[in-house]
């Protein structure tokens, strides 16, 4: 029965923690682009990618006012919109790939009459990429062009808005970082406290008490609840 109980614990904290992927992704990014066409084209700094949150755990991304530029040479391609894309929940990221059908249609910046990508149809466009924090490297995003070959486009940017949501959060009980090497913080606790931690088969490995931290140093790499108090927390020891 104990094992069943933690089993179905791992569960509904893996639900909340999903409900969380894409308020921590959303936002605007900004820093520097590099496009492999043929060459690499010179590297664009102080670009701007939108992450949008579509539900809990799928995220509508987008490129606007797309340019390639190279020497005296612009091209003017347009807004690429991916929609829909899954998130998934890896050890110290969060992580998305996607493969759709898009049209990318016309920028909105002054001075250019003409923008190649409406003229391209509709194309079959990849994307992957992690957030790791207030950061995102997305490598790359593949855009087909018929005969004239693909464009890699490599973005590695940073939201300056970010908020971290790291904790999963019962009764005043916040496990601060839920991926350590070393030692778990919380936040939350008054005075010594009871705890008690158990592998992923429900075997209890390790209970003591804490004013704050728990050292887990011992502990092999895997997943584990600690529970302190009437709070259950699900982490990740390294």
């Amino acid at each position: 029965m104990k094992k069943v109980l933690l089993t179905v614990c791992l569960f509904v904290m893996a639900v909340i923690a999903n409900a969380q992927l894409a308020d921590q992704v959303a936002g605007t990014y900004t820093g520097d682009l590099d496009v492999f066409f043929q060459v690499q084209f010179p590297t664009s700094n102080d670009i701007s990618v939108e992450i949008e949150k579509a539900d809990d755990t799928h995220i509508n991304f987008y490129l606007n006012n797309f340019v390639l530029t190279a020497d005296d040479d612009v091209l003017p391609v347009g807004n690429v919109a991916l929609s829909d894309i899954e998130l998934r929940q890896d050890v110290d990221s969060i992580k998305f790939t996607s493969t759709q059908p898009i049209t990318i249609t016309a920028g909105t910046l002054e001075g250019f009459d003409f923008w190649m990508g409406p003229n391209l149809g509709e194309l079959l466009v990849s994307i992957s990429g992690k957030v790791v924090g207030d950061s995102v490297i997305i490598a790359p995003i593949i855009i087909p062009l018929e005969d004239l070959g693909e464009v890699s486009v490599v973005f590695k940017g940073k939201n300056p808005n970010y908020t971290a949501i790291q904790t999963i959060r019962k009764d005043k009980v916040v496990l601060t970082s839920s991926a350590v090497k070393e030692e778990l913080s919380f936040a939350g606790i008054e005075g010594a406290t009871g705890y008690a931690i158990y592998n992923i088969a429900g075997n209890l490995v390790k209970r003591g008490y804490t004013a704050g931290s728990v050292n887990v140093s011992t502990l092999n790499s895997g997943i584990y609840l600690i529970k302190i108090g009437s709070a259950t927390m699900k982490f990740v020891k390294r």
